[in-house]
């Protein structure tokens, strides 16, 4: 099989953006040199730092800026309390006037690059994701910053990019340990040099991302000063004469992307699939909950009195399962494997949800995906939380029995829920259901996201945000946890990807497949953008063993073992369901029904993706089922 052509062109350590030193900068200097001395802290870069990475500050706000940086960079020796008056000295100014959002924000990211935790070296060493992550609080610091001095907030993944693109040039030009490059050998198992041309181009990628995203002027111009003051200190100052810039990709041959990974012995693929499926190995044994032929038969029969085994009305399409493919797709087996020690009630609810969920991320597939209907996508999203009203009122008419299979099963939840729980329940869902409106926007526009992205955003398209929030005995958020949850999540997000990487790509025309960004990135095979997934599977697994063996107390240990049961159930699932051999599947071509519509539930009138293998289902364990 032919390498597609990889899209990143190879600007060496160039950026789009010129550096421009603020004007002030000579102007403050004395005065941070002074302050610096008054507080007992060493002024170290950070005048030189506020006056690149913020050329327009006015003087007020440059000496401020400079004052932040140089306690950002203090040395690890500095004691705590002469940081913590220096912080005490700085915030009131800082926070003068801001709301009340953009303060508790600003605190939060103070807090975590202040505790430095956890050390990039002790993190397994080919976890790209958790490097990153532990590379990330001083650009993302930095970016709140900006925000005050703009008055903009860009949105999330564009200040997630920005903050890789940063942490990445650093890693590139620093040479610390540990830092990409190593990271990226690990994971690929490839010699230095090689690793070090994947982190640039995973560099220009996440550039990609963050101009996609809608880069702010003042996060490029912090790059640009980022950038500027790298090179100095390294003494780079490779520009290269070719042409550059975010336009220029096309200019460059993809034949200098040939991938340089070695490729593995040719193998014969796994049955129903065009590649080798990895072994999926997790250090957690299975367990199966015994009151599993009763939920079969209850979720199955909820799911045929609702309508999801019916084609579907509005817009007109195929059934979401026939009796066949409802019974080889085996969701009630999911549940049972998930939540082994259920009461045979409860998992029947939680079979429902699950049911449920998968009916409105196929239903978005078939609608909404397949015909490219980002309208429709959109006005399907926004009716979801209208199903769902928090004081038991009327809903809208259900415009198909998609719809009234979750008002019914709402109506039917709710009551019982904790009230907490019952408040946060229907956002999250909207959320669970729009997360494939970026899926459905990258089809469209034919853009593959690049691995970081996809993975990130993944948490959410997989429904595990939704799930893990949701959680009736959810521990109080910590960073820990935080990060423990993200591990859990993209080894969902991950396992499914090569799963279902035949049935996305060739049924579902998706693009928004960890497989297929690896592959984009890397260059390469099939089978070894599948390895390198699969490799990276293995280490969130390791990061959430790491976690919950060094960083959470016995007080989780309920909860970790929820999650661990959760994992190894999912694991398990995939190696019995039929919903990703190849034949298996339902139809996905639309077609059109006779004018009258048949098999909707009684008194349901017709109106006018993928989150597969997703833990939604953890929400639910503990809410009493009628």
């Amino acid at each position: 099989m032919e390498s597609p052509a990889a899209p990143y062109d190879d600007r060496g350590l160039h950026l789009p953006y010129p550096a421009r030193r603020n004007p002030h900068a000579d102007t403050i200097a004395t005065q941070h040199l002074s302050w610096a001395a008054h507080h007992g802290v060493a002024p170290g870069d950070g005048a030189e730092w506020a006056a690149w990475c913020h050329p327009d500050a006015a003087p007020d706000e440059l000496a401020l800026l400079a004052a932040w940086y140089s306690w950002a960079a203090q040395p690890a020796d500095t004691p705590g309390g002469t940081l913590d008056r220096v912080r005490t000295d700085l915030l009131p100014r800082t926070v003068e006037g801001r709301t009340a959002d953009w303060c508790r924000r600003f605190a939060e990211r103070t807090d975590r690059l202040a505790d430095r935790q956890p050390a990039p070296g002790n993190l397994s060493p080919g976890d790209l994701l958790a490097h990153l992550d532990a590379r990330r609080p001083f650009a993302l610091w930095a970016a709140v910053l900006v925000e005050r001095a703009t008055g903009h907030r860009p949105p999330a993944p564009a200040v997630t990019a920005f903050a890789d693109t940063a942490v990445l040039l650093a890693d590139l030009l620093d040479g610390q340990a540990p830092n990409v490059v190593q990271v990226l050998g690990a994971l690929l198992r490839c010699e230095r040099p090689t690793a070090a041309r994947y982190a640039d181009r995973l560099r220009i990628a996440r550039l990609h991302q963050f101009e996609h995203s809608g880069a702010d002027p003042g996060l490029r111009d912090w790059l640009a000063g980022h950038a500027e003051l790298r090179l100095r200190h390294s003494g780079d100052r490779r520009r290269p004469g070719a042409p550059s810039g975010l336009g220029s990709s096309a200019a460059r041959l993809a034949a200098q992307y040939a991938p340089v990974l070695p490729e593995p012995p040719a193998a014969v693929a796994s049955p129903g699939y065009p590649f080798v499926l990895p072994p999926f190995r997790l250090p957690w044994p299975s367990r199966l909950n015994p009151h599993l032929e009763q939920a079969r038969q209850e979720a199955k029969d909820w799911a045929r009195t609702v309508g999801l085994l019916a084609p579907v009305t509005a817009p007109p399409g195929p059934p979401i399962w026939t009796e066949s493919s409802f019974d080889s797709d085996d969701w009630p087996l999911f549940a049972a494997l998930t939540h082994p020690d259920a009461s045979a009630r409860q998992l029947t609810l939680v079979a429902q949800w699950d049911v449920c969920a998968l009916a409105l991320d196929d239903h978005f597939v078939t609608a909404y995906k397949l015909p490219r209907d980002l309208a429709g996508a959109r006005a399907f999203t926004t009716r979801v939380p209208l199903l769902m009203p928090l004081d038991g009122g009327p809903v809208p008419p259900p415009a198909n029995q998609i719809e009234h299979a979750l008002a019914e099963l709402w109506a039917r939840t709710s009551p019982d829920m904790p009230p907490a729980l019952r408040h946060r329940f229907p956002a999250h869902v909207a959320h669970f259901v729009a997360s494939n409106l970026e899926e459905l926007d990258a089809i469209a526009q034919q853009r593959v996201p690049d691995p970081v992205h996809h993975v990130e955003f993944r948490r959410a398209s997989a429904g595990t945000d939704l799930s893990i929030a949701l959680t009736g005995h959810r521990p109080p958020a910590t960073d820990p946890l935080r990060r423990l949850e993200d591990a859990f999540a993209d080894s969902v997000g991950l396992r499914n990807d090569i799963y279902s990487y035949r049935k996305e790509i060739d049924e579902e025309r998706e693009i928004s497949n960890a497989v297929l960004a690896v592959r984009r990135l890397l260059g390469g095979s099939l089978q070894q953008a599948v390895d390198v997934t699969y490799r990276l599977f293995e280490q969130r697994v390791a990061e959430f063993r790491r976690i919950a063996g060094q960083e959470l107390g016995p007080e989780h240990a309920g909860y970790v073992a929820a999650l661990k049961d959760w994992m190894a159930g999912d694991n398990e699932w995939y190696r019995r369901t039929g919903r990703y051999r190849a034949g298996s599947s339902r139809s996905l071509f639309p077609f059109r029904l006779p004018t009258a519509p048949h098999g909707l539930p009684q008194g349901l009138a017709a109106g006018p993706g993928h989150v597969i293998g997703s833990p939604l289902s953890i929400l639910l364990a503990d809410v009493p089922a009628k």
